[in-house]
C-alpha cells in the first residue's frame, strides 16, 4: 500500500538478512564499511546457495504480504489531495477511536513532542517529552484555543501525516507499512481500511 518492500535495499549501514545457517551481511554504507574493517575472520564468502535462499524467503514473504494487502487495493488514482474526505467519512473512521494515542507511540516515524518546563535542582529545566497527535491537548494553544477540538480531525491529521504532509515535506511517505498501529489499537482501527474509506468516499462524491 505504501510501496515498499519487506526487506531494506538501501539507507543502512550493514544488514543482516537470515539464513538457516547464519546471515548474509551485506554493508550499505561507509559507516558499515569502517564497523566492518578488519572483521575478514568473522565472516566467510557469500556462496550462491546462500543467496538462493535469501531470494526464496523474500519473494516468499513479499506474496504473502501482497495477499494480505489485495482487499485494501484503492480502485481510483490515489493522490495525497485524495485524502479531503467529508466530515462523515472522517467520522466513520473514527468510531472505534479512544484517542488513547498507541498508535502513535508505536510508529516508528512519529515524532511530536512537547516542550514542558519545571523547577529543577539549582534552577529550571526544560524536557522535550514525546506527545501525541491525537490528545485533545495537542493542538491547544494559549487562551484556551484548539484548532482540532474533535477526534475526527485529530485522526485525519494523523494520517494526512503520514501520506500528505511528509510528501509535501520531503517527498515520500512516512508510513512504513510495519503495521504496528493496527496490532496496538484498542478500537481495531485498521490505517489500511481508513484511507480506503476516505478515498473511495471522495471519489463517489
Amino acid at each position: 500500500m505504501v510501496g515498499g518492500e519487506p526487506f531494506a535495499k538501501e539507507g543502512f549501514d550493514v544488514n543482516l538478512s537470515p539464513l538457516d545457517t547464519g546471515f548474509i551481511l551485506t554493508v550499505g554504507s561507509e559507516k558499515g564499511e569502517k564497523l566492518m574493517s578488519g572483521a575478514d575472520d568473522l565472516v566467510a564468502e557469500v556462496q550462491q546457495n546462500h543467496t538462493d535462499e535469501r531470494e526464496r524467503s523474500r519473494n516468499s514473504v513479499t506474496e504473502a504480504i501482497n495477499r494480505q494487502n489485495a482487499e485494501f487495493a484503492v480502485d481510483v488514482a490515489y493522490d495525497k489531495q485524495d485524502l479531503d474526505g467529508s466530515a462523515d467519512a472522517w467520522a466513520y473512521v473514527t468510531q472505534n477511536c479512544v484517542a488513547c494515542g498507541a498508535c502513535n507511540r508505536t510508529c516508528p516515524t512519529c515524532t511530536c513532542f512537547l516542550l514542558v518546563d519545571q523547577r529543577a535542582k539549582g534552577g529550571y529545566e526544560r524536557t522535550r517529552n514525546w506527545d501525541t497527535c491525537l490528545s485533545i491537548g495537542y493542538a491547544r494553544t494559549g487562551g484556551g484555543g484548539n484548532s482540532r477540538p474533535d477526534l475526527p480531525q485529530r485522526l485525519d491529521n494523523r494520517i494526512r501525516c503520514k501520506y500528505e504532509y511528509s510528501r509535501d515535506r520531503y517527498g515520500l511517505v512516512t508510513c512504513t507499512g510495519c503495521g504496528r498501529c493496527i496490532d496496538v489499537c484498542m478500537g481495531r482501527i485498521d490505517m489500511r481500511e481508513a484511507v480506503k474509506h476516505i478515498v473511495t468516499e471522495k471519489a463517489k462524491a
